[in-house]
């Protein structure tokens, strides 16, 4: 996924609010700073592009917030036999984040 982003990607919809993938990306931190600076601009005067923002940042956390589930013992390597050896303590399965 590239941060550069043309002008028809900051595609407004019919009532003049920014897409929600443009909102989502920005509120990921993933827009390049003009972009960014666009939608910041737009947020100053549009309430409920606000709204959407922080109901992405919002609903963002509240997944980041969830417990981390392991797999069950030898879960992993049902599914890849050919795999090496697990790494993770006990034979469970290391902790697999994006960030």
């Amino acid at each position: 996924m590239t941060n550069d982003m043309n002008d028809d990607d900051m595609m407004m919809n019919d009532h003049e609010h920014i897409d929600y993938a443009v909102l989502s990306r920005f509120a990921d931190g993933e827009l390049g700073w003009r972009k960014s600076a666009s939608v910041r601009a737009h947020l100053k005067a549009c309430a409920a592009c606000r709204d959407e923002v922080q109901f992405i940042r919002m609903l963002g956390a509240g997944i980041r917030s969830l417990p981390n589930p392991r797999a069950p013992a030898g879960f992993i390597d049902e599914i890849f036999p050919d795999a090496p050896p697990e790494s993770g303590v006990d034979g469970v399965a290391p902790r697999f984040d994006s960030r």
